[in-house]
């Protein structure tokens, strides 16, 4: 689910396509649900990070 979420942010990052940027918040939030259950750190903060870069990005593109 993060390596999808990383692959929609780079198209994203590529085309402008705010459809590939809601894709990668869906699997990001699909990612978050299951890292919850499985209780991991690591993984819970490297989802913040994309998160944070895709909203950076997004403030960009506008």
């Amino acid at each position: 689910m993060i390596n999808l979420a990383i692959a929609y942010a780079r198209r994203f990052r590529r085309d402008g396509n705010r459809t590939d940027l809601m894709a990668a918040h869906i699997e990001l939030d699909s990612a978050e649900q299951e890292i919850r259950k499985a209780g991991d750190s690591a993984l819970s903060t490297q989802i913040r990070a994309i998160r944070s870069s895709l909203g950076a990005r997004d403030k960009v593109m506008n």
